[in-house]
């Protein structure tokens, strides 16, 4: 039979990995979404407190705020269970 010498192609039945159990890659949660504030009419420190304050209000959800290079204003990283808990206001 040919020279391919994958497991897939050996009849094996190809490996399983729980993506679940990998939190290195989102923490163990299922979603993140991203949110870019790009403008130059507030100071983009004030700008990552005001984002900062307003995500605190949630525990279902873990958040990041940094200014963006040049002083361009922030981006926000939300990771959550579900989309559902992460488009939340």
């Amino acid at each position: 039979m040919g020279g391919c010498s994958s497991p897939t192609c050996s009849g094996s039945a190809p490996r399983t990995v729980n993506i679940r159990r990998r939190s290195g890659l989102c923490g163990g949660h299922d979603v993140v979404a991203s949110l870019f504030v790009v403008t130059s009419c507030i100071d983009p420190r004030e700008l990552v407190t005001v984002a900062r304050g307003a995500f605190a209000v949630s525990s279902d959800v873990v958040v990041g705020v940094s200014e963006l290079p040049n002083h361009c204003g922030v981006v926000a990283r939300v990771v959550g269970d579900s989309s559902k808990i992460v488009q939340r206001p």
